[in-house]
């Protein structure tokens, strides 16, 4: 018996998929002269964690969080978009990941990349 790690990967349904994998990889490679390409992602749900630490404390009993906390700060989202065009990213936290608000989020995400946008 030894220790392993294995891999594990998805394929997708879609009947289209081979079509809209073609055209996304053709974007990468010809963008459009008029216009940019854009990959947008989501990450989430993120919440924050107490962890275990070594640092310099005065003398005495170290402070414990009992296993049992309460978790008040809730989740964040995070939405990423990758100008492929000059390799910046961009990014915008979020406190849900619901209908309106991803969408909202991605497109915060793109206007900051789009020509002669002030966000």
């Amino acid at each position: 018996m030894s220790w392993q790690a294995t891999k594990t990967w998805k394929v997708s349904k879609d009947p289209d998929f081979i079509a809209k994998k073609t055209r996304i990889l053709d974007l990468y490679d010809h963008p459009p002269a008029d216009g940019r390409v854009i990959c947008v992602d989501e990450f989430g749900p993120l919440n924050l964690q107490p962890r275990p630490g070594r640092g310099w404390f005065p003398r005495g009993r170290p402070a414990r969080l009992r296993a049992t906390y309460t978790r008040t700060g809730g989740v964040r989202h995070m939405f990423a978009a990758l100008d492929l065009a000059t390799g910046q990213m961009f990014y915008r936290f979020r406190d849900r990941n619901a209908g309106r608000s991803s969408s909202t989020s991605a497109n915060s995400c793109t206007d900051v990349s789009r020509p002669g946008s002030s966000t």
